[in-house]
Parts: C-alpha cells; sequence; structure tokens
C-alpha cells in the first residue's frame, strides 16, 4: 500500500529455509515486515532481476484430443494472488474465484461473460474454497490473513450478487459439501495430516462440520 514507508521496516533476515526443514532455500531470500497502526505487512523479496519470476492467476483449459492448451488470464482482481477455486456448473458456465473476484466464463470461447468483485474487509482477505449447493447457488470461502477470520458466501449463479454471508470456522485451504441420510447439506473439512493417524483422518472427515444452521433456510427463502 502507498502509505506504507517501507525505508522504516524491519528486516526478517537473509538465512530462509525450505518448508518444514533445515536445507537452505534454493531462491536468495529476503523480507521485510511494517505496520500502518491497524495492520501487519510483510515483503518478500526473491532476489531474482525484476520481470524473471513474475505471476499471475490464469485459467487453462486443455483439449485431450489435440493436446492444445487455451489459456485465460485472470486480470481483473487486485487481491493478494493466492489459490482461488474453479468450477464447472450444471448451468453450462465456468465458475472462478482468484484474487477476491468471481468470474462467471463461457465454457465453450473461455469469454468471460461477467465478473464481481467480492467483499474484501483488509488487503490480507483472499477467497480459497468455491462449491455448489444442492440448490445451484455457488458457495465460496474467504480467509482473512490479517484476522484469521473466515466467511461462508452465498452467490447467486446468475447474477453474482452475494445473497449473504456468515461467519465459520474453516480456515482449510479447501471447501466440499456432503449430504447426510436426511438430505441436509454438510461442510466437510478434514484435519491437517501431518501428526495424525490415518484413521483419526478419516473419522475427521466422516464427522464434518454442519454449515451455519442459517445456511440452509436461507438458500429455501431466495428460491
Amino acid at each position: 500500500p502507498d502509505k506504507i514507508d517501507w525505508s522504516k521496516a524491519a528486516s526478517l533476515g537473509e538465512q530462509w529455509y525450505q518448508r518444514g526443514g533445515d536445507k537452505p532455500a534454493s531462491l536468495p531470500l529476503s523480507g521485510k515486515i511494517c505496520h500502518d497502526d491497524k495492520f501487519l505487512y510483510v515483503e518478500l523479496i526473491d532476489g531474482l532481476p525484476a520481470g524473471e519470476n513474475e505471476a499471475a492467476p490464469y485459467l487453462a483449459r486443455l483439449d485431450t484430443r489435440t493436446e492444445e492448451i487455451t489459456f485465460l488470464e485472470l486480470d481483473r482482481g487486485s487481491a493478494l494472488p493466492y489459490l482461488g477455486g474453479v468450477l464447472v456448473h450444471e448451468n453450462g458456465f465456468i465458475y472462478v474465484v482468484s484474487q477476491a473476484h468471481l468470474y462467471q466464463i463461457d465454457a465453450e470461447s473461455l469469454e468471460v461473460l461477467a465478473s464481481v468483485d467480492l467483499p474484501a474487509p483488509n488487503p490480507a482477505t483472499i477467497y480459497n474454497g468455491l462449491v455448489t449447493g444442492q440448490t445451484g447457488e455457488l458457495i465460496i470461502k474467504s480467509l482473512s490473513f490479517a484476522s484469521d477470520e473466515t466467511t461462508l458466501s452465498l452467490v447467486d449463479p446468475d447474477t453474482l450478487d452475494v445473497l449473504f454471508s456468515t461467519p465459520c470456522d474453516c480456515a482449510s485451504p479447501r471447501l466440499t459439501l456432503a449430504l447426510d441420510a436426511d438430505g441436509v447439506e454438510h461442510r466437510r473439512q478434514g484435519r491437517n495430516a501431518r501428526g495424525q493417524g490415518g484413521d483419526r483422518e478419516v473419522r475427521a472427515h466422516e464427522r464434518g462440520d454442519r454449515i451455519d444452521p442459517r445456511l440452509i433456510p436461507r438458500i429455501d427463502e431466495v428460491d
């Protein structure tokens, strides 16, 4: 952000390691940390010349018959470049969420038909879960790295309007839904398998966590 004075930032050191071990990182990494009296900001520097490590989100389609790959740049978002989500809806459209921006895409031409910015209460808000419920609405999960708050939002697939949002305890990087014996939709969230036995992880998936009860009645109300 422009109001941050990076000249006053503190260094995070010059020695960096690969995640989960003591092996030095392959890139010459360094970092800075500072705040603006409201949010904490971290800058990671990879040490490569400008332009040699550029990354931008995109959607790719592979034709399995010809092996031809078609790319669509997802350049309308402005939030953190974090992993988003994509699905093919039964209405024939592709939906993609990336950088707090939702796209409706034609499956044949890969043309963006409509797109909207999603609510981002702070610059560290990302959307990293996208599924569709029984009634066809999109269910999107957001996560704030600044506050650790997570939210489930219900979105109309035709207008891309956010119908409502509700807090949830769902910081897992992905979102899946399941039906119980009564036909009620539940959010399924497995635990991190690191340090846990396989049986424990299976039980966590089988048990699941029920979506906030307000979600199901609200879906019925908007039909």
